[in-house]
């Protein structure tokens, strides 16, 4: 099964894949490789998404009521930013609003070279099945490279052909660092995975 994860992934790059019992457990796996790897704490998470429901991962989700009800201190060293969400209007309805707060928060709120990764939805589940603008995901990759940031994408409710393609990621030509799946993944069974950057 794992080699076949690696297998359905894209990329002609080496690539590993291990099973766990949840998305949430997937998610939070996904966090400690990418704060081991980097040797950075800060994760920056995106308003709307859904993560799970384990303290890390609520700390992520950025929806409160009904989830983070009574459940606060959360975990520290996570910032949120607006998503674009064209419905809604407002300054951050686009790309390029969501993109100039992600700028802005590096400049004031933590250093760049404090944050171990981005996680990202490709498209937000619990959220409303929202489309981000293609460039939104694009120009996100690019800030991530730009500073040697982590891009993790939540494959979780959107992977496995909902999208019309294995993954929704596939859509806008981006290439993750790793990629959180679950639920289709094994039909109904306690069945997760995470997957591509792993420390040897």
């Amino acid at each position: 099964m794992c080699q076949k994860l690696v297998e359905l992934v894209p990329g002609d790059y080496p690539k590993k894949a291990v099973l766990v019992n949840s998305g949430a457990e997937a998610v939070e796996d996904a966090v400690k490789i990418a704060r081991v790897y980097t040797r950075r704490p800060a994760i920056i998470a995106f308003s709307h998404s859904f993560h799970g429901r384990t303290l890390l991962t609520l700390s992520l989700t950025g929806r409160d009521h009904p989830y983070k009800d009574h459940f606060r201190p959360l975990v520290p060293e996570v910032y949120r930013l607006p998503y674009p969400y064209l419905y809604r209007g407002g300054p951050f309805a686009t790309a390029e609003g969501c993109l100039a707060a992600l700028r802005e928060a590096l400049a004031t709120h933590v250093a760049p070279e404090e944050v171990a990764a981005v996680i990202v939805e490709p498209v937000l589940g619990e959220g409303g099945f929202v489309v981000p603008p293609r460039e939104f995901l694009t120009d996100l990759e690019a800030v991530c490279r730009q500073y040697g940031i982590l891009l993790i994408v939540d494959e979780i409710q959107s992977g496995f052909m909902r999208t019309g393609r294995m993954f929704a990621f596939e859509h806008f030509g981006i290439t993750p660092d790793l990629v959180t799946v679950a639920k289709s993944l094994a039909g109904g069974m306690p069945l997760s995975a995470r997957e591509k950057l792993m420390l040897p």
